[in-house]
């Protein structure tokens, strides 16, 4: 049966290296560089394709466009990561509190900078490449906001956390980014990383807007214990949230959203909750608990 089975990952393999050769699309993980991948299905002209060693979910040529998504203003971005930062805190504000140093890569309007400032962190950076929301996160937190994408950033400090929240998905060399993360933070120094995670099985129809080729990947189940062991980190957490607990959460709903209609019916649920419950519950049978929101903490390994 094993003999069968590994036969069958290499054919596929081999078949599937083919094709994308022939589309003109990358042939290996961007991850770990394994040819064994597996496709998903197709969403704005990209294949989401799977790894079969790392786990990884990516996009198919995988870059990221630039895309006009009708962009929150920052003073309705602040808004929603108020109502964002007050959901998930919960679950970080231990490894947080008291700290010596935080930097947040993505820090958008800077609202969880504030919130580690209130906890008691002395030091605090903020990495946004957006001009207007670091320009905002700079009157709003006092902090050291800088203007930068973190691969191209020249910071030299070390640091006692750094928090990555719903930024991940974004980034186009993860190998990079753990280099520069493990240079940059102190010893035992932890990384906390919020995002979305797709368990095996998931299909096109678990989700209403993919956000491809803004999101040019998503963690598989396994992809956080591939991180840990090719990066010289520790799994400290790994937290998973069913994702409809967090589509159906009064903050979520309460936030305001780039899409009007959409803005309008969340406007509308927030204030029924046995709707709300009926649809969370129609939602986890429709789609088979197959997306979850994931809080993970690393530490720098010795």
């Amino acid at each position: 049966m094993l003999i069968l089975k590994a036969t069958y990952i290499i054919v596929s393999g081999f078949f599937i290296e083919v094709i994308l050769l022939l589309m003109n699309k990358e042939t290996h993980c961007p991850l770990c560089n394994s040819n064994q991948l597996k496709f998903n299905f197709i969403e704005n002209g990209h294949h989401l394709v799977s790894c079969l060693n790392c786990d990884l979910h990516f996009i198919n040529p995988y870059k990221q466009n630039e895309i006009n998504r009708n962009p929150l203003s920052s003073e309705r971005q602040n808004q929603s990561e108020e109502l964002a930062v007050k959901y998930y805190l919960p679950f970080i504000s231990k490894y947080i509190s008291n700290q010596d140093s935080v930097l947040d890569i993505g820090c958008g309007c800077g609202v969880l900078l504030k919130k580690c400032k209130e906890l008691g962190v002395r030091n605090l950076t903020g990495l946004e490449n957006d001009k207007d929301r670091a320009a905002f996160a700079k009157k709003n937190t006092e902090c050291n906001i800088i203007e930068s994408e973190i691969n191209d950033s020249e910071i030299k400090e070390k640091f006692s956390v750094i928090t990555l929240i719903n930024v991940i998905s974004h980034l186009p060399d993860l190998n990079a980014f753990f280099i520069k993360i493990n240079e940059m933070l102190n010893e035992n120094g932890k990384l906390i990383i919020k995002t979305g995670l797709m368990k095996n099985g998931f299909g096109k129809k678990n989700w209403y807007d993919w956000q491809i080729p803004e999101h040019i990947q998503f963690l598989g189940e396994h992809t956080p214990e591939y991180f840990a062991k090719s990066f010289n980190l520790k799994l400290v957490e790994k937290i998973l949230i069913p994702l409809s607990e967090d589509l159906f959460s009064i903050e979520y709903l309460k936030s305001q959203g780039r899409y009007r209609n959409i803005n309008f019916m969340k406007s509308i649920l927030a204030s029924l909750p046995i709707a709300v419950k009926l649809l969370k519950s129609f939602y986890n049978l429709k789609t088979g608990n197959k997306l979850f929101t994931t809080i993970l903490v690393f530490e720098k390994a010795k």
